[in-house]
């Protein structure tokens, strides 16, 4: 091999070996992320700028929570968001700091009094298929709730319309911009702080544990997610 074509074969070489897309999963959460939100969405424009100021490109796929969760723990995409944490999720998944903070309320039919007492005893909560449902065990517990869990929040607030569902909490942010969506014109629901849920919760972005070179990744993230937000 002569020198001109091992320089060629450098340099081709070289070419291969720039660090390639990283591929992340995300899902419909308006307004946090979402395919034809503005920017993607709240998350997705943050995320974006996180990668940025790495100087690492990255590819973003819309999917199904549980899809992505599932691609999450076979390793095969390199993150997702925004997840809120849970010991269970801990133990696969490394944590970033938080994208989002937020707090939980509950939607109901403007006639009726939700009342966190001996009332709300077997009555029906609905929170969709794939999202963190952790934090209301302990109320599904104590007042024997069945909870139902359809696919989008856009299907529970249908069944609470239908009255199939007595209430729905979620993320206040979450509702109120699914309410606008679905019922732009006249609200049948009303909005109710939550005696139990008082503790802010948070939203991060997540790569699993196994993934190739995964702590670095999470290190430079939660730097440069740092810097950003210093700079907001």
């Amino acid at each position: 091999m002569n020198k001109l074509t091992f320089s060629v074969f450098l340099t081709l070489l070289s070419s291969q070996l720039v660090a390639a897309p990283l591929s992340l999963a995300t899902g419909e959460f308006a307004p946090y992320t979402g395919e034809k939100l503005p920017d993607q969405g709240e998350s997705t424009k943050i995320v974006k700028s996180v990668f940025k100021e790495m100087n690492q490109d990255i590819t973003i796929e819309f999917m199904p929570w549980n899809r992505g969760m599932n691609k999450l723990k076979n390793n095969s995409v390199a993150g997702s968001f925004p997840w809120v944490m849970s010991n269970e999720r801990k133990e696969f998944l490394y944590f970033s700091e938080p994208i989002h903070k937020y707090k939980i309320v509950h939607f109901v039919k403007r006639d009726f009094n939700l009342e966190f007492n001996e009332k709300l005893n077997h009555k029906i909560l609905c929170h969709p298929e794939g999202w963190e449902s952790s934090m209301y065990q302990d109320m599904i517990a104590k007042y024997k709730l069945t909870q139902v869990r359809p696919i989008t929040i856009e299907s529970c607030f249908r069944m609470l319309e239908k009255n199939r569902v007595d209430f729905i909490s979620v993320n206040e942010n979450i509702g109120q911009e699914t309410i606008k969506r679905l019922y732009p014109n006249v609200s049948p629901f009303k909005m109710v702080i939550s005696p139990i849920f008082l503790n802010e919760l948070r939203y991060h972005f997540v790569v699993p544990k196994k993934y190739p070179n995964a702590q670095k990744i999470m290190k430079d993230f939660n730097a440069a997610l740092l810097k950003i937000k210093k700079n907001l």
